[in-house]
């Protein structure tokens, strides 16, 4: 190993190197030996180490954990020409860096960087290096605040002709320390609902906290279908509350949502009552909340399957699994497991008197199965089968909304 003007140079050693485990017969292991100045910073990156037709690019930063190889804390941004190898200290400065190569690109001429093409596809291309994909990457604790467009840089749209948009926006987790403080998602808007104009959202591998009084996450935006949002592998403390007047999806998938008796749904989603919505919840564990999840979408096509609804801090007269509005509802092998309430809840404001439910494998621990307070009467909507209500300690009633004595069901499972 050497040293020149401060960047590392290695060797490559082939003589006396022990065989790779696993390597074919006839081939010659080799080794790559560096060392680098523990104090140096960021230097590194980017240097180029070997000799002899081999090459190593050094990808170093001075926030490393030993062992893991972890950045601590920071952020990455990829898919914008000029973010690549780079890590920032924070969300916001990471969103000036990327504001300034925009301003330098000409995408737009003042601060608001709104809806203003570029001058043609090659220009797009060359600027956004994974085909209008963004990724942001996470370590340790970062705050992503309210009111500004951070995961655009500020670009205020996404479209940028009828040919090139940025379509996904993926926030990862980087490291086991991931967490992102959030509220209000400030998405970009598309005004021309064109199918290019399609946007996908999907945070993973995170430990999201919401940071408002209400304890709201949300990602919408005000204009531009399909908008397609997904949470995967992330605990959530706070609720997932969405709303989209559009063509879309809400996915959550894999993610423990924990809270200790002061927030009533994990999750609840409204929106359009004639623009189709796809809603999936699966695989996801909801502990401590006072109610569970509440969906309500005239025209939502709804899977609820293989979740964990556990409480001991339920309302009395509410329900766990709040079935308010939609098309058709998939419920299956679940559990439901509360300490008061209703495991299930039809609201009185349903609006689709076609809808219809599958409820089929669910294992029901509850005072009471389900309240039933539409004015059509829910029970023929209904095609249910192997569901375990043994662990009902009431069969055949139910608590109404503010009251104090239970009354009799109308709603029964087989």
């Amino acid at each position: 190993m050497a040293e020149n003007d401060g960047i590392a140079h290695g060797v490559l050693l082939p003589a006396g190197a022990e065989e790779a485990a696993g390597a074919a017969v006839g081939e010659v292991a080799a080794c790559v030996v560096l060392h680098m100045q523990e104090s140096a910073g960021n230097e590194y990156q980017g240097a180029f180490v070997g000799e002899g037709g081999f090459a190593v690019v050094l990808k170093a930063t001075q926030n490393v954990e030993g062992a893991e190889n972890e950045l601590k804390t920071g952020v990455a941004v990829s898919g914008l020409a000029g973010m690549e190898g780079q890590t920032f200290a924070t969300v916001e400065e990471a969103y000036e860096a990327g504001r300034q190569i925009l301003l330098a690109a000409g995408v737009d001429d003042g601060d608001t960087l709104g809806q203003g093409p570029i001058s043609d596809d090659e220009e797009f291309d060359a600027l956004y290096t994974d085909g209008g994909i963004l990724t942001w990457t996470i370590y340790g604790e970062q705050t992503l605040n309210e009111g500004v467009r951070y995961l655009t840089f500020g670009r205020a749209s996404n479209r940028y002709s009828s040919r090139r948009s940025v379509t996904e926006i993926n926030v990862v987790g980087g490291n086991s320390g991931a967490r992102l403080e959030l509220g209000d998602v400030a998405l970009p808007y598309a005004w021309w609902n064109d199918a290019e104009d399609a946007l996908t959202v999907t945070f993973s591998g995170l430990k999201l906290v919401s940071l408002r009084a209400d304890e709201d996450i949300r990602c919408s935006r005000a204009y531009g279908a399909p908008l397609n949002v997904a949470f995967d592998g992330c605990d959530i403390q706070g609720r997932i509350y969405h709303y989209f007047n559009g063509e879309g999806s809400i996915a959550v998938s894999n993610c423990n949502f924990t809270d200790d008796g002061n927030v009533g749904y994990a999750f609840f989603v409204q929106g359009s009552e004639t623009d189709p919505l796809n809603i999936v919840f699966t695989d996801n564990t909801v502990t401590g909340y006072t109610r569970g999840i509440n969906i309500q979408q005239r025209t939502a096509v709804v899977t609820v399957t293989g979740n964990v609804i556990r409480s001991t801090n339920n309302e009395p007269d509410r329900g766990a699994l709040q079935l308010t509005d939609c098309a058709t509802a998939l419920v299956e092998n679940n559990v439901i497991d509360v300490n008061a309430g209703n495991a299930l809840w039809f609201h009185e404001a349903a609006k689709n008197t076609e809808v219809q439910y599958t409820i089929r494998g669910n294992t029901f621990i509850a005072p009471y199965l389900a309240n039933d307070d539409t004015s059509f009467g829910i029970q023929s909507h209904i095609v249910s089968s192997g569901n375990d209500v043994s662990g009902i300690t009431y069969p055949g009633m139910c608590m109404e909304k503010e009251a104090t004595e239970a009354s009799e069901s109308t709603v029964t499972l087989g």
